[in-house]
């Protein structure tokens, strides 16, 4: 049996139904999807259409497809060679999906028991059907009403800002992406860098997937890899060195949103991740700057044209109004809804851009909520709780140090 994607389906729709006009067909596709409200949108249509076209493969768009060819195409009144084309095309679109080879342990090098519960923990994560109705597209992908609506493969950009442990502020990149046929999850990318005087070869990315829960919150889940710088002068050998890595993770992320703050906040929200320092393991609170989607800015960017970097708390407003600019330059059109209005207005370089800074840190500030609450009135106004929280605090090292000195003492 031929691959579906190796036939002109829309050429065969087109003769059967419209004549062979593509242009017609798709407005009455476009027309059959609104009416019978199916989850297939205007701009996957197009994509059929578009000069590099995407084929229509997936099971929704198969079943899509068969039922309009029903409804719009009688075969009791076709040729002998029209009814041909008919048929080849019902027996494409209802072709069952190939079932994947199941994975063995023996293939992994796992123990029936890990790829087993790996199998559990997998469906959990993937089973969107058991969540909360919250959408990830108004939370992720919405940036103005002036803006297009995301489409199926849109990307949605954010920096990420959190404490290190020196006390500085880590500028990352986020892109969050819609579901995909490898990866049946909404998912996210994140890529940051050290600082060029201490761990300029410090350049790590993470993947994982994007989950939500009854208990009003997003979790973001994924594997961090350390990689190569990508300044280098050999592309090809940077691919190769980026392939090893995903093969190895160094640790694992998690970072996590609450919807309230989302609603509330929507364009700078506040979160926190759990990740990996230098070497050791790190909690602190993060702040979420949406930069815009790919529909909404008119092209796609990267973490190269946004700068990643290790700043001082006072540079931040500076940063800001750099990366605003240097996306100006690319001639992005709208920016997520917070950013969009504050770059715009008059006084954004001589005052919004420094008070979206001290919001920024406000955000960052560790300080626990119980403290903050107990303490308000008595309590500096400046950010109290600088740095990421590692696994061995401060005070206990100095007491350990301490303890140690005493101890050597003792047996001399």
């Amino acid at each position: 049996m031929p691959k579906l994607a190796s036939f002109a389906v829309i050429d065969d729709l087109a003769r059967l139904c419209h004549g062979g006009g593509r242009e017609t067909l798709k407005e009455a596709l476009v027309a059959y999807s609104q009416a019978m409200k199916s989850p297939i949108s205007r701009h996957s249509i197009e994509q059929w259409f578009a000069a590099d076209p995407t084929s229509p493969t997936k099971g929704k768009s198969r079943f899509f497809l068969h039922a309009f060819l029903l409804a719009a195409c009688d075969r009791t009144n076709l040729t002998a060679d029209m009814t041909a084309v008919y048929d080849r095309l019902l027996t494409l679109l209802t072709k069952p999906p190939r079932q994947k080879k199941a994975v063995t342990a023996d293939e992994t090098g796992l123990s029936e028991t890990a790829l087993e519960y790996g199998k559990l923990l997998g469906g959990v994560l993937l089973d969107r059907t058991r969540r909360s109705d919250h959408s990830e597209v108004a939370d992720f992908f919405y940036s103005s009403p002036q803006a297009p609506a995301a489409g199926e493969r849109d990307h949605s950009y954010y920096l990420l800002y959190r404490y290190a442990a020196t006390g500085r502020v880590v500028k990352a990149f986020l892109v969050c992406k819609r579901p995909q046929a490898t990866i049946p999850s909404y998912s996210f990318l994140t890529f940051m860098r050290g600082a060029p005087q201490r761990y300029p070869e410090q350049h790590r990315e993470s993947r994982g997937i994007i989950t939500k829960w009854e208990n009003n919150s997003y979790l973001f889940l994924g594997f961090v890899y350390r990689m190569a710088s990508d300044d280098v002068d050999d592309p090809e050998k940077n691919v190769e060195v980026r392939r090893a890595a995903y093969e190895k993770p160094h640790y694992m992320e998690m970072l996590g949103f609450d919807f309230e703050e989302i609603d509330n906040r929507h364009g700078l929200f506040s979160g926190l991740t759990f990740t990996i320092a230098v070497s050791n393991p790190v909690i602190t609170r993060v702040a979420m700057l949406h930069l815009g989607t790919v529909s909404s800015l008119g092209t796609s960017i990267s973490h190269k044209e946004v700068g990643l970097k290790v700043l001082d708390s006072q540079d931040i407003a500076k940063d800001l109004r750099e990366t605003v600019e240097r996306l100006r330059r690319k001639k992005c059109k709208n920016f997520g809804r917070r950013l969009e209005v504050d770059s715009k207005a008059s006084d954004w370089a001589s005052v919004r851009s420094g008070e979206m800074a001290d919001e920024i840190l406000a955000m960052l500030d560790n300080t626990p909520a119980y403290e903050s609450t107990l303490h308000e009135e008595s309590r500096s106004k400046e950010f109290a709780s600088r740095g990421a929280i590692g696994t061995t605090p401060r005070a206990y090292q100095q007491i350990q140090s301490l303890m140690g000195t005493r101890s050597k003492r003792s047996l001399t």
